[in-house]
Formats: structure tokens, C-alpha cells, sequence
């Protein structure tokens, strides 16, 4: 039986935000949640299972996505009389296909039972009765999805990207095995085709294939040679020019004859052992990542082509070739920041769209097990291409993500580098980050760094503006934490300037599931809604 309580502080906020008269509705869909999360909550289960849970997961996730959309405090603090009218209108059809949601997840109940217990009605028939509630739960599955598939018809999501929700909060931890996360990837392969679930499915299998791999030749101190799909000739790369914002990092090339960017990684000759076959084995790891060609397209990251060794320079140079002719080479946000002129300057609906963008991409890199550590605007870049009128102008529609030159798999037996220390790429790091950290580096610091590049998106201003010599970490913080409260809100909008608080304060942090599933839903579906509408 769901809680009164909990029933009763569902119906206050509801009518706090101004959706007092769909109370019903929302009772009914609070109802539904507590018949899933019983379910979600299962551990030990047998294979069929397993399974079943999975299905029942997926299916809350988007039920509870459609639910955040049409009935969620941020979506009642701001509804306009048109859609509060289009919910009044579908109000009783509506009411209906939840309250059938709800009755079709009670015939469940019996086979949760069994799945909490191990008991069932009739031991000497137990095989007998499993076979019967699991052909009959997964006929309530279908006839649930059909009504679903309704709901969305008649009151579609505002989210751009409904089939995000299923990569970003479905999957949650790579590490959640233990609580079924197995099963909701094979239900996912099964389910569902669409490029960003595939795509990050085959990448995050990627990954884990290639980290299981290389933690075999650590084990056994095994130095094997460079695989030859990621190893390139130097040869092959004109025309260098260092890209002077990236303070060495990054420089502009041609790589046999096209437009390229070069990432520099500086290693160490004195690297041996376990470490040296580690670390070098990681770098191939990453060129073959970065080289995937089953990445989703919503992950915005240049394609790799390989990387050569620089052995004066003592580092290793990764070369991405752009993937559309350009007027010239990319251009970093923190260049077009700094230089405002009428071509620079992008509309503001181009901002929320840049924001979203980039957000999903951190979301799928997390996802597919990868942490990426140097999340500033030095390593956002745009392609530039000729308007009308012949003028060039940067490609505001797909901000590409690069600077993986210290990015790593989110696994506990990883060994994190600290990646060089500035001031300037200081101010972007979470305090904890800084210096010589003691706190192995984690997706918190992610978001911390994407709540910092928001800042700057939505004020149009270096965030080195802002920092003033001598000031603490930790004060800086709160500084951007106040400056978000009050100019980018002026700016951006309130739900804007909430969603980068959350990632500097930590809040993220703070709720019942993973880290993971809150950015997604409190900062990137947030920012999404804004595109949408």
C-alpha cells in the first residue's frame, strides 16, 4: 500500500505549483511509481527474473520522464494557459490509461512476492505456477507499453531527445551490476535501435572490452606492441601551428591533406612496469575509443584518426581530421568569448542549444564508463563555415568536446594522472581537484567544471573575468555559486542558473540514486526543455 503521507505531500506540491486540479492524475502516477520502485529494488533475482525487472525499469524511466515533462514542479511553475488547457482537455483520457497502468502492474504483485520471499502459493506445483505469473506478467509488460505508447501520442515529451533518458538514467552506474544492470543493457539491445541507445551500448561495450584487456597485460607485465590501427606516421602531418589558447595542449595540422587537430599527451620516460604498460596501454585505449565509429551522433567528439610519437617533445600526438569542410581551423569557445565581434555573438536560443548539447555529450561519455577531466571552454570547439553572404562564421549547431589528453575509464582500479597545474585551467577544477589532490577524480568533478562552462555560456564571459588573484578555491566557489543565483538567472532564466548551481554546490551528489541519473534529469533534461520549447 503506497504511503499516505508520501500521497499527501505529492497532492500539496502539486497544487503549490499550480496543478492542484490534476491531483488525481498525479496520485494516480505516484501509485504507479511505488509499484515500480518495488520492483527497482530487487537484488538476487534468477535470469526471467532479471529480465522482467529490467523491462519494468526502462518503462518507469520513460513513464517518469513523460511525468517530469507534463506534471513536474519546474514544468508548473512556468506552464502557459495553452498547455494547462491541453492537460485540462486529455484530463479524463488521461486519468484512464494511468489508473490502467496502475491495475495491470497489481497483477504483478503475486510474482514480486515470490521474487522477495522464494515462497510460493503451492509448493508442489511451484514450476508450474512460476511459468503461469511470468507469462502473465509479461502480457501485463505489453499491454502497459501499448498504453504508454498512447500516452506519448497524445501528450508527446517536451525532451529533444525521449531515447536519452534510456542511456543517461536506465543505465545509471556502470558499476550497479550487482543490482541488475546487466539486464537492463540486454533489454535495452533488444528494445530498442534507436543511434543514441546503440551507440552507446556499443561504445561502453568498447570500453569495458578494451579496459578487461589491458588489465590482463598488467597483471601479467605484459608490454605488447602498438596495435597498428592506432599507431600513424608522423610523416603524414604538415603545417603545424600550436593553438595558443590551449597553452600547448592543442595544435592546428593537415593530415594528409585535410584540416586536423592535434591533442598532445606529454608522458614520462621514466614510466616502467605495471605503471608504464598502464598508462601506455591506455593511450591506445583512448585512439580506439575516440576512433569508434558506432559512437552515437549525440555524442559531440571529433573522430580520431590514431596518434604518433613526438619523442623530442616527450608526448604522443592524437590527430582528429574534421568531419565537414571548413573555412579554416576551429575555433575554442573560449576564443569566440573573448573576441565579440557581430559573427561571434551567438542568439540565445543557440546558447541553450550549445549548453544541451554539450551536457548530453558529458552524459554519454559517463554512460559508456569514461571520465573526461578537463571540462573548460580551451576544449570546446566550433568548425567555422561560410554564411550567405559569404562571411565565416562559427558552426554554433554542434560544439564538439576534445582535451582527453587526461580522460581515463570511471573504474576503481584506474590509476588517476594529475593533469598539469594553471591558474586559468584552475578556476575551472573543483576544489577539490586542485593542487595535489588527495580525492581520486570522480563524475562530481565533471559536473563541477560543466557548471563553470555553463556560467560562461550563459554570460557570454571568461570565467577568468571573474577569478581575482589570491582567492581560495573554495571562496571561488561560492562566488560562481552567487553569480549564477543572480546574473546568469538575469540572464538565462531561473531553471538555467539552478541547473549550474547544482553542478558547482555538489547537490547532485546528495539524492537517492546515482550522481549520474540527477545530472541528466536536473541539469540536461532542464536544459533540453528549453531547446524544445
Amino acid at each position: 500500500m503506497a504511503d499516505p503521507l508520501a500521497q499527501i505531500g505529492f497532492q500539496l506540491s502539486a497544487a503549490g505549483i499550480g496543478l492542484g486540479a490534476f491531483s488525481t492524475t498525479i496520485d494516480l502516477l505516484h501509485m504507479c511509481k511505488s509499484g515500480y520502485d518495488a520492483w527497482r529494488g530487487l537484488q538476487e533475482l534468477d535470469q526471467d527474473l532479471k529480465v522482467l525487472r529490467a523491462k519494468l525499469v526502462l518503462q518507469q524511466d520513460l513513464l517518469e520522464l513523460w511525468q517530469r515533462d507534463w506534471y513536474g514542479p519546474e514544468v508548473g511553475k512556468g506552464s502557459t494557459g495553452m498547455r494547462m488547457r491541453l492537460l485540462e482537455a486529455h484530463k479524463d483520457s488521461v486519468e484512464s490509461v494511468i489508473a490502467s497502468v496502475r491495475s495491470l502492474l497489481d497483477r504483478l504483485t503475486s510474482l514480486r512476492t515470490f521474487a522477495e520471499t522464494g515462497k510460493t502459493p503451492d509448493g508442489f506445483q511451484r514450476a508450474k505456477w512460476i511459468a503461469s505469473e511470468l507469462q502473465t506478467s509479461n502480457k501485463a509488460l505489453t499491454e502497459i507499453g501499448s498504453l504508454l505508447e498512447g500516452l506519448f501520442r497524445l501528450l508527446p515529451p517536451r525532451s529533444p531527445n525521449v531515447y536519452a533518458v534510456q542511456v543517461a538514467v536506465s543505465l545509471e552506474d556502470q558499476n550497479d551490476n550487482h543490482n541488475g544492470s546487466d539486464a537492463v543493457e540486454q533489454a535495452l539491445k533488444s528494445g530498442s535501435s534507436h543511434t543514441i541507445v546503440s551507440g552507446t551500448l556499443n561504445l561502453r561495450d568498447t570500453q569495458r572490452s578494451l579496459h578487461y584487456q589491458l588489465q590482463k597485460r598488467v597483471n601479467e607485465m605484459k608490454n605488447s606492441a602498438r596495435p597498428s590501427e592506432v599507431v600513424i606516421t608522423s610523416m603524414k602531418v604538415t603545417e603545424r601551428k600550436t593553438d595558443d589558447v590551449s597553452a600547448g595542449f592543442r595544435s592546428f595540422a593537415k593530415y594528409d591533406g585535410k584540416l586536423a587537430v592535434i591533442e598532445w599527451k606529454k608522458y614520462d620516460r621514466n614510466w616502467v612496469g605495471a605503471k608504464r604498460t598502464q598508462l601506455m596501454g591506455r593511450l591506445d585505449n583512448l585512439a580506439r575509443l575516440l576512433m569508434s565509429d558506432a559512437k552515437p551522433e549525440e555524442l559531440n567528439i571529433l573522430r580520431c584518426n590514431g596518434y604518433f610519437n613526438d619523442p623530442a617533445g616527450s608526448r604522443f600526438g592524437f590527430v582528429f581530421t574534421l568531419p565537414i569542410p571548413s573555412t579554416g581551423y576551429p575555433c575554442s569557445l573560449k576564443q569566440l568569448i573573448g573576441n565579440k565581434t557581430e559573427a561571434n555573438l551567438p542568439t540565445l536560443e543557440q546558447r541553450y542549444f550549445m549548453a544541451y548539447s554539450l551536457g548530453l555529450s558529458i552524459s554519454i561519455l559517463h554512460a559508456a564508463g569514461w571520465l573526461h577531466k578537463s571540462i573548460r571552454s580551451h576544449n570546446v570547439l566550433f568548425l567555422t563555415v561560410e554564411d550567405q553572404s559569404h562571411s565565416s562564421r562559427p558552426l554554433w549547431s554542434r560544439p564538439y568536446l576534445v582535451g582527453f589528453d587526461y580522460s581515463r575509464p570511471d573504474a576503481q582500479d584506474e590509476s588517476s594522472e594529475k593533469p598539469e597545474q594553471s591558474k586559468r585551467f584552475d578556476i575551472y577544477r573543483h576544489p577539490m581537484s586542485q593542487g595535489s589532490p588527495n580525492e581520486r577524480y570522480q563524475k562530481a568533478f565533471d559536473y563541477y567544471s560543466f557548471g563553470a562552462l555553463l556560467l560562461e555560456i550563459g554570460l557570454w564571459r571568461s570565467l577568468w573575468d571573474l577569478w581575482r588573484e589570491g582567492t581560495p578555491p573554495e571562496a571561488f566557489q561560492r562566488e560562481l555559486e552567487a553569480t549564477a543565483r543572480v546574473k546568469v538567472a538575469h540572464c538565462m532564466g531561473r531553471d538555467y542558473a539552478e541547473a549550474a548551481i547544482k553542478c558547482l554546490n555538489g547537490d547532485l551528489q546528495k539524492r537517492d540514486g546515482s550522481e549520474q541519473k540527477a545530472f541528466f534529469i536536473e541539469v540536461v533534461e532542464v536544459l533540453g526543455r528549453y531547446v524544445a520549447s
